[in-house]
């Protein structure tokens, strides 16, 4: 009879453990987006890549004095509420709370080389998306 309860205990304890991680990986989301491009996400927002500011990362195959940066004009919009502008860095300043939402810039590709420079249209923002209002209510 002590097993029962033990497994049980166990189970509840367990099922709860994944529920949460549930709950906390729906108010979060990873998306990737081109340069003039939309996308909706967590379902009541929309992500608007409007356009690289700057990019003079260190080219790859190259030697630099510094890593250099990309700065990134991006335009978040929550249902009808009016839509907010803000700028990230891919060294520096990545993450800004805007509409109710932590954005990240986790990356922005292509990475330029010496061959040739990147075409604006061919950029995409690799960005994280977290719901605030939706971490607090956990």
């Amino acid at each position: 009879m002590k097993k029962a309860i033990l497994f049980l205990f166990a189970f509840f304890i367990i099922g709860g453990g994944i529920e949460t991680a549930s709950a906390q990986s729906a108010a979060q989301e990873s998306v990737s987006v081109g340069v003039n491009k939309t996308k909706k996400v967590l379902g009541a927002a929309t992500v608007r890549v409007l356009l690289v500011v700057e990019d003079s990362r260190c080219p790859e195959g190259t030697t630099c004095v510094q890593a250099g940066n990309a700065k990134v004009r991006i335009a978040v919009k929550k249902g009808d509420d009016t839509t907010q502008i803000v700028e990230l860095d891919t060294n520096g300043k990545n993450t800004a709370t805007v509409a109710g939402y932590e954005l990240k810039l986790d990356s922005l590709t292509p990475t330029p080389t010496s061959a040739a420079p990147i075409r604006k249209k061919d950029y995409v923002a690799n960005l994280t998306v977290k719901d605030l209002g939706s971490v607090a209510s956990n």
